[in-house]
């Protein structure tokens, strides 16, 4: 018997991608595949997930766009980060985002690396799974 999820939901910012996506889709015929436009660091979307991926945070668009800089630049002292976001964690002047995301949702989530953990996974991108507890 054939396992998977029942249905996927892909999110974009940009509504040219779900335009083509939702293309896509109907080409190959994938009746429990959905796309929306969503920008997270605004709005939450509009329905909840036992499991979410982010892929491509910086991607093609934001670059085209000319928000490179600013995603990678905050302009802001650590100080000022940290009013923002209280409990993150800096080190050597570097946030960690996994650390973060993880101590955020750990009420409610649990992690485990599906790739191999680097021990200097600050430098290294991982594949993480995400379960609810």
């Amino acid at each position: 018997m054939k396992q998977g999820a029942r249905e996927v939901v892909g999110y974009d910012l940009e509504s040219k991608v779900v335009a083509g996506a939702k293309k896509l889709a109907g080409i190959y015929c994938t009746d429990n595949v959905d796309f929306c436009v969503c920008n997270f660091a605004k709005t939450d979307p509009d329905r909840t997930f036992d499991m979410g991926m982010l892929i491509d945070i910086i991607g093609k668009i934001g670059i085209r766009k000319g928000l490179l800089d600013s995603m990678l630049h905050l302009n802001l002292t650590v100080d000022e980060f940290l009013e923002i976001y209280p409990k993150a964690k800096v080190e050597d002047d570097v946030f960690n985002l996994l650390d973060y995301v993880v101590q955020f949702y750990s009420d409610n989530w649990e992690m485990t690396y599906i790739s191999k953990e680097h021990p200097e996974k600050m430098y290294y991108k991982n594949t993480v799974h995400f379960k609810r507890k």
